[in-house]
């Protein structure tokens, strides 16, 4: 199942998904949700068994990313965001999007978990009867998943001395280099070698001086301050809730390496749309195709003037923040809540103002939901002042008399979709 040619039929199956009529019907918070789902129907069988191929893994990853950004295949297009930023969690930045590789490594280790937790399985005493005690399965071949091998020790028969992590020191074939090169059971368990003088284990030759004798002593002080005792071996995740497994936590766990730990603020409000979600994400990256962006990508475009005030380039801070359209808008928010709303240039900003106000969860909620419904709408009109020529806002939205009564409908019919 290596070869690329064998998952034809699953990248057959993602494109016939992921269809061009899909991609031009849907919104942007329809095709999140499509992207999700195929990897979850047909993608999690395969993933579970066979190690994926980088090369299958990069066509999926480009057939989901240009679905997502709406790039029908032969196409070209503008992927705003990497695709490596869209598969990470909401809390480090993402989309929450499963990243195929790390969805494969979670899934396979799941069966190296299983095979050293259910020894007396019919299944397990099969694979043994015909691959040996080992099953000719190397846990550490598992990318970036070596760390996840621990046996809590107990009488030390189950456990191989030297491939085993249930030490301090790691495994101790590549802790102990020349020891295990010297050894002539390479397969023993930990019971046969602890509690016994390290001087006297079987060897090919005696220990020199150097290298070899260091490590004896090593290995001599290490042992000295373990014992066996009369309880099974036991694999567990010491980092994990509870030592077990888990193919969510894995799959975090590599997500938290690729971040590098960083975080930042969910602003994911589960009483709006995803697409509405999504475009405060973008706004959020400075991912968005304002003037001044296409500007800065040299993209060639008439004016880099709001189209609002014709007065200002056309960048995130000014459109939604500080433009006088905006900030009246703003102002009218306010007074709704009865409050003065600070000026920011940030939407995380604003988001942290409303965390910070000493109100109820319920009435935060909704002063989020306004504070989106606000810049969804200020996005739409400047797209109809853009694409469909109007002359001025005046042209293709509500007098300033009315302009409440929309905006509050609007905010209802997005609490009440939810």
């Amino acid at each position: 199942m290596r070869k690329v040619e064998s998952w034809k039929p699953i990248e057959e199956k993602f494109e016939k998904r992921m269809s061009k009529w899909k991609l031009k019907l849907l919104s942007i918070g329809g095709r999140l949700t499509i992207i999700n789902s195929v990897l979850g129907n047909m993608g999690n069988y395969w993933l579970s068994l066979f190690p994926i191929p980088i090369q299958v893994a990069k066509n999926l990853e480009a057939l989901r990313r240009d679905f997502f950004w709406g790039i029908a295949e032969g196409e070209k297009g503008i992927t705003w965001v990497k695709w490596e930023k869209c598969c990470l969690n909401r809390s480090h930045g993402g989309l929450g999007i499963n990243d195929l590789i790390d969805t494969n490594l979670s899934l396979l280790y799941k069966w190296h978990w299983r095979l050293k937790q259910e020894k007396e399985a019919l299944w397990t005493k099969i694979i043994f009867s015909i691959h040996g005690k080992d099953g000719k399965y190397d846990g550490n071949s598992l990318k970036n998943t070596k760390y996840l091998n621990n046996v809590k020790i107990g009488d030390g028969s189950s456990t191989s001395f030297w491939s085993d992590r249930w030490s301090e020191k790691g495994v101790l074939k590549d802790t102990f280099p020349r020891l295990y090169a010297l050894e002539t059971d390479k397969g023993c368990a930990a019971k046969d070698r602890c509690g016994k003088e390290v001087s006297e284990w079987p060897r090919r030759r005696r220990i020199r001086d150097g290298a070899e004798k260091e490590e004896e002593t090593s290995m001599r002080t290490m042992l000295s301050n373990m014992s066996l005792n009369s309880s099974e071996d036991k694999w567990i995740i010491p980092a994990a809730p509870n030592g077990t497994f888990s193919t969510s936590w894995i799959r975090g766990r590599l997500e938290f390496q690729k971040s590098a730990g960083r975080t930042s603020t969910n602003l994911w409000q589960k009483e709006v749309p995803k697409k509405i979600n999504i475009l405060m994400w973008r706004i959020t990256n400075n991912r968005i195709p304002v003037r001044e962006e296409f500007s800065r990508m040299g993209i060639d475009v008439p004016c880099t003037l709001c189209p609002f005030c014709e007065k200002e380039v056309e960048s995130i801070s000014h459109l939604w923040f500080e433009c006088d359209w905006a900030v009246w808008l703003w102002t009218r928010a306010g007074l709704w809540w009865k409050t003065s709303i600070p000026r920011k240039n940030k939407l995380v900003d604003m988001i942290h103002w409303v965390e910070d106000l000493k109100k109820d969860n319920k009435s935060k909620i909704i002063m989020k939901v306004t504070i989106y419904v606000v810049i969804k709408q200020i996005w739409t009109t400047r797209n109809e002042i853009i694409f469909k020529k109007f002359k001025s806002r005046k042209a293709c939205y509500p007098k300033p008399n009315n302009l409440d009564t929309v905006l509050k409908d609007e905010i209802v019919c997005q609490l009440k979709s939810r």
